[in-house]
């Protein structure tokens, strides 16, 4: 969710207010079990946003890790009653994921296949980390606590993290 305060599991959720990148990971998951063991090696649930999503996240890692194949069926059946609005979130992944599918399966040009899409979502996770980490050295270069030394190898790691994430390569000598 990204509103101002994080959602309950028990509070109705708003589709517009969820994080794209977290329901599409889910809703490929809930429509491809077989990409379920990529996402948890490469998304850790800390990695989502404080929420249902996370919580339905979590649930499926819980499952997974107890044998089951954390499937849409698997899923709602582990969630009590009372969690009325995770059971409405859990169906609304699980439709949107089939009209995806339907729509892949019918669409003239060949769509990217599940495991590309999750792949680019993975990705994106990562790259949120990689920002915040950017963000946190730009603040302290800002504010001057570190040495000429740590600044300049850090203003380097910098420079070469952004060319190979825009594909460039380090300039050549001479």
């Amino acid at each position: 969710i990204t509103g101002e305060e994080p959602a309950s599991p028990d509070k109705p959720f708003d589709p517009i207010q969820l994080d794209r990148k977290e329901v599409e990971l889910l809703q490929l998951m809930l429509g491809n079990v077989e990409l379920i063991d990529i996402a948890f090696e490469n998304v850790a649930p800390d990695q989502f946003a404080e929420g249902p999503l996370k919580q339905i996240y979590l649930r499926a890692m819980d499952l997974y890790h107890d044998g089951v194949d954390a499937t849409y069926d698997d899923l709602i059946l582990s969630i009590e009653e009372d969690l009325e609005s995770m059971r409405n979130l859990l169906f609304f992944l699980q439709e949107e994921s089939e009209q995806k599918n339907t729509y892949a399966e019918n669409a003239t040009e060949t769509p990217p296949s599940p495991r590309d899409q999750i792949e680019t979502i993975i990705e994106a996770f990562n790259n949120i980390g990689a920002e915040t980490g950017k963000r946190a050295l730009i603040s302290s270069l800002e504010q001057r606590e570190l040495d000429e030394q740590e600044e300049a190898r850090k203003l380097e790691e910098l420079l070469n993290e952004t060319r190979r994430r825009q594909g460039l390569s380090a300039p050549m000598d001479g």
